[in-house]
């Protein structure tokens, strides 16, 4: 992987499908008063995701910077996809590890400022050149023993307008089972989910009634069961969603029946 840790506050142009920056002399702490950009170009074909692997600035400070110090260290990300459908700007500031950011369109611009507050050992963040699709598929096949995907962005707010769905398919003889730890989506109409939702065809719960599942559970963590070899998650959202994360699962593949409905 390529190590981009030149400082300047111009910005360090990046023309690369994946790679690896930080603040400056990282893992060690950094200096007061610094400014460093870094401007992520990757094919125009795709877009970026950028993971937070450490991140240390200010101590007690909110991860969104609400109240922080205006001499406080914080990190700036520009073009960000959001939920409404525009590229968005957004701050980090604090200790919490950041969930991973995506890119609206091939270019994402990362400024990291230390100000004259208190300094610490700042953060090391990856980026990659992804598939936008690979966020909101139509049908991918998951085969493999066990795996896990989500709503798109989770668990930042999903997009609206979004159909994605994922088809879990097993050898001959075998039955997936389906974890979804949590969800949160909105719920607009009672209990018909017409707004958006969340569905598990060919398949049973333990805990889920049939049918649509729309706002927050009343029982955690959930588990489905395939009919037979395969089962199919669909998730749809329509165009007036707020602020919801959407939904994360697992599954696995049981070469033994499942338990009886």
């Amino acid at each position: 992987m390529l190590f981009f840790s030149a400082c300047t506050p111009a910005g360090e142009s990046i023309d690369a499908s994946s790679g690896n920056i930080s603040s400056p002399n990282f893992p060690n702490n950094y200096d007061a008063n610094r400014i460093c950009t870094w401007n992520i170009t990757v094919p125009s074909t795709k877009i970026i995701k950028l993971t937070f692997v450490n991140f240390t600035l200010v101590t007690g400070e909110n991860d969104d910077c609400a109240g922080a110090a205006v001499d406080s260290a914080r990190v700036f990300i520009t073009n960000i996809a959001s939920h409404g459908g525009k590229p968005n700007d957004f701050k980090i500031c604090g200790q919490k590890l950041p969930p991973p950011v995506y890119s609206e369109g091939n270019f994402i611009q990362v400024r990291f400022e230390s100000r004259n507050g208190p300094v610490n050992k700042g953060f090391n963040a990856t980026f990659e050149a992804i598939d936008g699709d690979l966020l909101c598929p139509t049908d991918m096949i998951l085969n493999e023993t066990s795996g896990s995907f989500s709503s798109p962005f989770n668990p930042r707010n999903y997009p609206f307008n979004q159909t994605c769905s994922w088809k879990i398919i097993g050898k001959q003889g075998y039955y997936v089972e389906l974890t979804i730890p949590d969800y949160n989506l909105q719920r607009c109409d009672g209990t018909a989910c017409l707004c958006d939702y969340l569905e598990v065809q060919n398949s049973f719960s333990d805990k889920a009634l049939p049918g649509k599942l729309c706002g927050t559970p009343r029982f955690i963590p959930l588990k489905f069961y395939s009919l037979n070899e395969s089962l199919r998650v669909v998730f749809v959202s329509d165009d007036t969603n707020m602020d919801y994360d959407g939904f994360g699962a697992t599954y696995k593949l049981l070469n033994y029946s499942p338990p009886s409905r």
